[in-house]
């Protein structure tokens, strides 16, 4: 069990340090779906319409993921901050039985009800069956992958975070080489590929719980470890809700965009899902960092340094301006080159390319609330992430994406989307930088 190492040194190499990592874990999750839908584009039209339906729903329960697994650390880091060593241990093995709990009640929820969901959506015919196949995959491995994000991230908080980004590179390599064995040589088609993704994650599985054993960070001792387990799941539960709101902002806004885009055609959802891939593999930096500073911010939180919590958040926000400014340029000269990969159907290039054109520039605002929201949580005030989440997705996005759709069609609801993104950052980062303010004058 790892000390507070934290709460001296550079605070930019802390963040490096743990960046590192993090970045290869999370490159190589959001592989699997790329990987994925590569190949299966070449199955044909009906399949990758299937699997842009799809996303929305993957890349929600990632959120998720990703948010269980920022409330852990943050949880942790505060505990290592404040010298409570023994209880991490105990906290952990209480969210890993949390985790269970709830991934046996999505999977069952999911299961029951894949055709219901992607009908509302708008999905029909051959990629409704399509959609079947692989979701009812899919399903089944929600723990495996949701623990990846859990033990990684406790891992990472006790300053292991090298092991789990070998574990996630051995995974993507897996899927890789598995994908298409499964769906040419097998013939299994789409289903192939949620299999070869299952499989994947069972051995990511299998070798993050001995890491977790082996460098003593989790406890497997529950009848000793059993009285605080309500209270453990209190904790999970009060930050990685807000935590998995703001991280399922982009999948939601994803559903609502896919509904409004198949009164418009199944070309359109297809060109939709396209450029979603590529907006998957742009904002893993932002998606990275979001991670990395929790750790950060916690524990010189609970070490009373609230100087360098903000270092950190002001370091992470001037990145995902930077960054966001950067990809967007990109996105631009790339977009026709990138939706021609995957598709050669007219109407679903220009739907991608239209939504790389305009979407990317929001990405500056995204990665800043990304930053303030994860700031937030590890301060112990998850309750504020959730009132940013919810102005920008129910207050400013959908009112304004209906106006705009119904006046210039769906590449108004692209512009709806960043209008709202960027005018909530702006608030998201005044409203942290005036906390700090409020922190450090009393802390004189």
């Amino acid at each position: 069990m790892s000390k507070a190492h934290l709460t001296t040194g550079s605070v930019n190499a802390h963040l490096i340090k743990l960046a590192l990592p993090a970045l290869i874990a999370i490159i190589c999750t959001f592989s699997f779906i790329v990987v994925d839908t590569y190949f299966i584009s070449i199955l044909g039209q009906n399949e990758l319409t299937a699997i842009s339906y799809a996303t929305p729903m993957i890349d929600m329960i990632i959120g998720v993921a990703i948010g269980i697994g920022i409330a852990i650390s943050s949880v942790s880091a505060r505990m290592i901050g404040a010298g409570d060593f023994q209880k991490v241990k105990a906290y952990i093995l209480h969210s890993t039985i949390f985790c269970l709990l709830l991934s046996i009640v999505v999977s069952t929820l999911g299961i029951l009800n894949i055709n219901s969901v992607f009908i509302a959506l708008g999905a029909k015919g051959r990629p409704l069956a399509e959609i079947h196949n692989f979701m009812f995959v899919w399903y089944i491995g929600i723990f495996l992958l949701i623990m990846g994000f859990v033990a990684s991230n406790a891992l990472r908080a006790n300053g292991k975070a090298k092991g789990p980004a070998m574990v996630q590179i051995l995974m993507a390599l897996i899927n890789l080489a598995l994908d298409p064995v499964f769906m040419f040589v097998l013939k299994l088609d789409i289903m192939g590929a949620a299999i070869a993704g299952l499989i994947a994650r069972t051995i990511g599985f299998v070798i993050l719980m001995r890491m977790l054993v082996h460098y003593d960070v989790i406890t497997l001792n529950l009848k000793e470890n059993i009285s605080g387990i309500i209270n453990s799941w209190k904790k999970i539960i009060s930050i990685s809700i807000p935590a998995c709101l703001t991280n399922m902002i982009g999948p939601l806004a994803t559903f609502w965009i896919t509904y409004l885009l198949a009164m418009t055609g199944q070309a359109a959802v297809a060109g939709f899902g396209i450029a979603t891939k590529a907006q998957m593999v742009a904002v893993i930096p932002l998606f990275v960092l979001s991670a990395s500073i929790g750790p950060v911010v916690g524990q010189n939180f609970s070490a009373n340094k609230p100087e360098r919590s903000f270092s950190a958040l002001k370091t992470c926000a001037i990145f995902a301006v930077i960054w966001g400014a950067l990809i967007s340029l990109i996105l631009i000269f790339m977009a026709p080159y990138i939706s021609g990969i995957f598709s050669s159907d007219a109407e679903t290039i220009t739907v991608s390319n239209a939504y790389m054109y305009i979407v990317p520039v929001s990405y500056i605002g995204w990665g800043v609330i990304m930053m303030v929201s994860a700031n937030f949580n590890s301060l112990g005030h998850p309750s504020r992430s959730t009132l940013i989440s919810f102005t920008r997705m129910i207050v400013l996005f959908i009112p304004l994406s209906i106006i705009l759709f119904q006046h210039i069609g769906y590449v108004g609801v692209f512009i709806a989307f960043s209008v709202a993104t960027l005018i909530v950052a702006a608030l998201a980062y005044l409203w942290a930088y005036k906390d700090y303010k409020r922190l450090q004058a009393s802390s004189i």
